[in-house]
């Protein structure tokens, strides 16, 4: 075996949530930042045009009997569980801790109520930069690939697995936020590889593609149910003025719980330039899709979720909390989910046009987060847009793009 290793670095812009089986987040928990990367690569695979298994359901399963079964393992696994492994298959690669300067930005946790609504209680979860390594085995051989003029390419794993890596996080760092509670804000954070910033280059691009060439076409396809790339949206806001004036502009609606004894724990976030801001966000967001849509249930549960228990439903839309930008400027992030499904199939053109609305006008939010949209790939003159197949445009930037930081 001769083993690889990729250097990454997470350093958290928002806290960190890697809960284990009694709902914690004490300390940082691999399998949380493992099972956020596959639920990432899963959409991303299905917005190329290819099956990936429901990693909280159904995996592929596989039985290797003899040698020979390697050989043909692409056909009967797909792209994700080829890579993060499945019953029968190991991963492809392994991770461990290099170093690790997360700790909690508070203790106990901070009560959130806005205008007599619900409670939002935020625990801690955890800030600071974590090093991580990646190895794989250099020399395992994915398959042959066929090039255009008919000759024969034998593709290992270190021909395509620092690209894949690499357009993951990116995905992540740009777009997307890491681990769980991400509704509640939870989970921005900057990646560096090897102690660079992560770009994509065309080159990462035809590398990424040529891995999943290799796959038996019966895993071309997806089931519109599951997360798709082709069908989200991304936008940032940028917020005027510094934390000291975001931080009292919302603090009133923050009260302390179970165990937090400072009365000025809310003011020690500025030394972390962040402030937990997403509750007062989705509030707006989740009145206006119910004065829209008649208290139609099922619309607002499928885009802003619903807490009941075992009856708890997924929010297809994501808005981070605030923080601060490798402009040294404050932001958040929203991204979403806007599949043809039953829940809201034929409404999903009157959700983006009242979305558009919504985020063309923030006079509403002003008094507590004045902000302005920022220009990206969702956004165009008429409003919000989602992925499509414009995918390839998320990562390599050309000319006609602007640029999305």
């Amino acid at each position: 075996m001769s083993s690889k290793e990729i250097k990454v670095t997470f350093e958290t812009l928002t806290p960190l949530w890697t809960g284990d089986a009694w709902r914690k987040c004490d300390q940082l928990k691999l399998t949380g930042i493992l099972g956020s990367l596959r639920w990432w690569f899963e959409a991303l695979v299905r917005g190329m045009g290819y099956k990936a298994c429901d990693s909280t359901g159904d995996k592929c399963q596989v039985e290797i009997k003899n040698p020979e079964d390697v050989l043909n393992i692409q056909e009967k696994i797909c792209p994700v569980c080829y890579l993060f492994g499945t019953t029968g298959w190991k991963s492809r690669f392994s991770v461990s801790v290099e170093n690790n300067n997360l700790s909690k930005p508070y203790n106990g946790r901070v009560l959130v109520r806005i205008n007599r609504g619900k409670n939002w209680y935020y625990e801690s979860g955890l800030m600071g930069d974590v090093g991580l390594k990646f190895n794989y085995d250099e020399n395992i051989i994915l398959g042959v690939l066929k090039e255009q003029n008919e000759d024969e390419k034998t593709l290992t794993l270190k021909d395509v697995f620092p690209s894949i890596l690499k357009i993951l996080l990116y995905l992540i760092s740009k777009h997307g936020m890491l681990g769980a509670k991400t509704s509640m804000g939870y989970g921005v954070v900057k990646i560096q590889i090897e102690d660079n910033n992560i770009s994509i280059s065309e080159d990462d691009w035809n590398k990424f593609e040529n891995y999943l060439k290799l796959f038996n076409k019966k895993f071309k396809g997806s089931i519109n149910w599951l997360p798709n790339l082709r069908d989200f949206f991304f936008v940032k806001f940028n917020v005027t003025g510094g934390i000291d004036n975001v931080i009292n502009n919302v603090k009133g609606f923050f009260r302390y719980q179970d165990g937090i004894i400072e009365t000025n724990v809310i003011d020690k976030w500025k030394d972390k330039n962040w402030c937990i801001t997403s509750p007062i966000v989705r509030k707006e967001i989740r009145n206006k899709i119910r004065e829209e849509f008649n208290s139609n249930n099922a619309i607002r549960h499928f885009l802003m979720g619903k807490v009941a228990g075992k009856n708890t439903k997924f929010s297809a839309i994501q808005v981070s909390n605030v923080y601060k930008n490798k402009q040294n400027k404050l932001e958040f992030r929203i991204y979403g989910w806007l599949p043809e499904i039953n829940s809201i199939n034929s409404k999903v053109n009157d959700i983006i046009e009242l979305l558009t609305k919504l985020f063309k006008n923030t006079s509403s939010w002003n008094s507590k987060l004045p902000s302005t949209i920022q220009n990206n790939i969702c956004w165009d003159n008429s409003g919000l847009k989602k992925i499509n197949s414009n995918i390839k445009a998320l990562f390599v930037k050309n000319d006609n793009q602007g640029d999305y930081q």
